[in-house]
This record gives structure tokens, C-alpha cells and sequence, in this order.
């Protein structure tokens, strides 16, 4: 229930019971604290089912109320659900539009997710040069995400021309210290690493991931598994490939 917890506790209100309070919850946030930013909670836990019922149809709805608005967080949550593809494919392309006009406002959430998605050549063609400039632009805006998928991109491309694992590891030192990382930025730098030929070191860091994982109270069995395949990548001298 801690996702009802933290958005009821913002509007005053202390959440007890099971799931069945939820809608009690959502009519007196309705009610108090009628913002953007407790509709884009409650969207998210609608469209993730966390806690709640999923109902994508009402996430959407919350969303568009305030993405209409011109709000560029609502934008970016309502485009990133479309482009997702989990309401249907005829729903992508307005998807892109709404991360458009969040990135357009200089969000710089909406940019990198706009550079992920023209480096993967999704909704739009793939283009690494205009994914780089957007990833640049975002990571100027001090968003993280921005340098881990960036450094990712680099150290993981199947273009060979466009690998360059020395400008990935820089990216990720700006971050600071390793160990207050995500997983998932140790298993870039991880990446990188094997980019640059250091497979001792890259082995290294998976390991520290793979560890991390294990040690984390999210279910994250998925990674844990592909991480052991990295591993054994590694152990042969090959670098990742997206």
C-alpha cells in the first residue's frame, strides 16, 4: 500500500485498510488536493496496478487533464503510457506527439525519453546522431537518466563505428560514487568497460551488479539471470550488443 500511503499522506489523510480503501482514497483526493502532481500518482499507480486496480483507461484520462493543460510532466506521462504500446498500436504515434511537446517545453525528462526513442527508431527513424545531440541536451539539464542511456548507447551499439566507451565511462563518472548507484548504471559502466577492451574490470562491476540484485528487496530475478549471461559474456571476451 505504499503507493497510496505517500500520495494520501500529501493530501492530509493517514491510508489504513486494504485495497478496498483505495476508492475512498481517490474521492477525497479528488476532493482536497486536486493537482497535477497527485493526478500523475494516482495515473501512475492506475497504470502500473500498484495497490490498485489497474485501469489503464482512467490512468489515461488523469493524464490528458492536465497534459491538455500544456502541464509537460502530464505530457511526458501520458505520451511514455501511448508510446509504450500498452493501449494499442494505433495509439503510438500521438504518444510521440505528447513526449514532443514536453521535450518542447525543455522538460528534460521528455527530452531523453525523446532520444531513446530515436536511437531505437521507434515512431520515428532511427538516427544515433540526433539521439547523441538529445542526450546531450538533457544531461545538460542535470537529468541522470540522460547519461546512463546515453552511455549505454555508446558502449552498446552493434555499429562498431559508433562505439565509444571512453566518452561512456566518462559519462558515468560524473555520477559520483559506484556504490550509490542503481543496479542498472553499474551494469553500464560494467558495459563500457568490456567496450573498452577491460573485460577484467567489466566482469568486475557485473559481479557488483548481479550482487546488488541479489541483495534488493524488488523482484528483480530478470536481471539478475541476464546478468549471469553477461557475465559468461564477458568470461569470453565479447562486449554486450543491444
Amino acid at each position: 500500500m505504499w503507493g497510496i500511503r505517500k500520495v494520501y499522506r500529501r493530501a492530509g489523510g493517514i491510508a489504513e485498510g486494504g485495497h478496498a480503501d483505495a476508492i475512498a482514497i481517490y474521492l477525497h483526493l479528488s476532493q482536497t488536493r486536486n493537482t497535477p502532481a497527485e493526478r500523475r500518482e494516482w495515473a501512475s499507480l492506475l497504470r502500473r496496478g500498484k495497490d490498485v486496480d489497474k485501469d489503464l483507461n482512467e490512468a489515461r484520462r488523469m493524464y490528458a487533464i492536465d497534459a491538455k493543460n500544456g502541464d509537460p510532466d502530464s505530457e511526458l506521462g501520458l505520451g511514455t503510457m501511448l508510446v509504450s504500446g500498452e493501449m494499442g498500436k494505433d495509439l503510438l504515434a500521438e504518444g510521440l506527439e505528447w513526449i514532443r511537446k514536453a521535450a518542447n517545453q525543455g522538460n528534460a525528462a521528455a527530452i531523453s525519453e525523446l532520444a531513446h526513442l530515436t536511437y531505437h527508431g521507434k515512431e520515428v527513424p532511427a538516427d544515433f546522431q540526433e539521439a547523441s545531440r538529445l542526450w546531450d541536451a538533457a544531461i545538460a539539464k542535470g537529468n541522470r537518466h540522460a547519461r546512463n542511456d546515453f552511455a549505454w548507447a555508446l558502449c552498446t551499439t552493434s555499429d562498431q563505428d559508433k562505439v565509444n566507451a571512453k566518452r561512456g565511462l566518462a559519462l558515468m563518472r560524473e555520477l559520483g560514487d559506484e556504490t550509490r548507484l542503481p543496479v542498472g548504471y553499474i551494469d553500464t559502466i560494467s558495459a563500457c568497460y568490456a567496450a573498452s577492451g577491460d573485460f577484467k574490470r567489466a566482469i568486475e562491476k557485473e559481479k557488483m551488479a548481479l550482487s546488488m540484485a541479489e541483495l534488493s528487496h524488488s523482484d528483480l530475478s530478470e536481471f539478475i539471470e541476464r546478468a549471469k549471461r553477461t557475465i559468461q559474456t564477458y568470461e569470453s571476451n565479447h562486449r554486450q550488443i543491444e
